[in-house]
């Protein structure tokens, strides 16, 4: 299980980057290169898991994980990423479960929790021990 994927950092950090104007066009193209060129070397995964979240949603996590780093992150920045990470999943044609993070707080409630293990149990996977 991975928390980020090499299709995330390309098609939504790294993109990002380009759009913002912090990666220029030369560097992005050869970064895209060399993800084409490696992805065709990975085996794909067997199911990704898109946490789909609300800026408010996200800011709230934010805040509740506490980490410093995190809490200078600006609404735009995630407001771009969100909307890549839309765009992105919709043409992602492999194996997918979209977990709405709005109205699923698997974090704080138990019974929340229970239905996305129902979920991914569906989809073939173990629930873990916890």
């Amino acid at each position: 299980m991975q928390d980020r994927t090499i299709f995330e950092d390309a098609n939504i950090f790294a993109k990002n980057l380009y759009t913002q104007g912090i990666m220029n066009a030369r560097d992005y193209q050869t970064y895209h290169k060399t993800y084409e060129a490696i992805l065709k070397t990975l085996r794909s995964p067997d199911l990704l898991i898109y946490l789909q979240a609300s800026v408010s949603t996200l800011q709230k996590r934010i805040l509740q994980r506490g980490r410093n780093y995190e809490m200078q992150i600006p609404a735009d920045y995630l407001e771009s990423l969100n909307h890549l990470y839309a765009s992105w999943i919709k043409t992602y044609a492999l194996n997918k479960v979209i977990i709405p993070c709005d109205e699923v707080d698997f974090v704080n409630s138990k019974h929340d929790l229970a239905k996305v293990f129902e979920t991914l149990e569906s989809h073939g996977l173990t629930r873990p021990v916890l």
